[in-house]
């Protein structure tokens, strides 16, 4: 990949568009193989934020042909965020975004929540690395994407 100019990119790119619109199982298997060539070092974290900051940004677009995409979208971004190639603070970023374009849109919060559900849903995070992941080092990043009051109620509802 290293030999190829944005091949990296190009692999994210293709393959997490695909998973918005692909079966459960090939969903499961491109997201594997992401995390895997990511904890490789075969992937890096520039190669990860274009594509998924899209799918961010353009979830509404997806959920219209796939009412599940918040829950697709949730579990690459759970996976990233574990094997450490994206992170909360650029996650709150990429979701502020869909607030430019929509003050009153709920899915930048709708984001954050099913990122929350399927990080509990990974075996080796579970609810005890999901605290972490969007604990102490989040807070600031969440807070002024959410608003402290409902990040609170979130973290009270999603993180006990």
């Amino acid at each position: 990949l290293s030999s190829t100019p944005n091949a990296g990119l190009t692999v994210v790119q293709v393959n997490t568009d695909s998973a918005m619109d692909c079966k459960d199982a090939e969903r499961d298997a491109i997201i594997e193989m992401l995390s895997i060539l990511a904890e490789k070092g075969k992937l890096s974290r520039s190669d990860f934020e274009t594509p998924m900051g899209d799918l961010i940004e353009f979830i509404d677009s997806f959920v219209i042909d796939s009412p599940r995409a918040f829950k697709y979208l949730g579990d690459m971004l759970a996976e990233f965020l574990r094997v450490k190639v994206l992170d909360v603070p650029w996650m709150c970023r990429q979701c502020a975004k869909l607030k430019e374009l929509d003050p009153d849109t709920k899915s930048a919060e709708r984001v954050i929540l099913e990122t929350i559900e399927s990080m509990k849903e990974i075996d080796s995070v579970g609810i005890d690395g999901a605290k972490s992941f969007f604990g102490s080092s989040s807070e600031a990043a969440l807070e002024t994407l959410l608003g402290a009051d409902r990040w609170s109620e979130v973290k009270a509802e999603k993180l006990v």
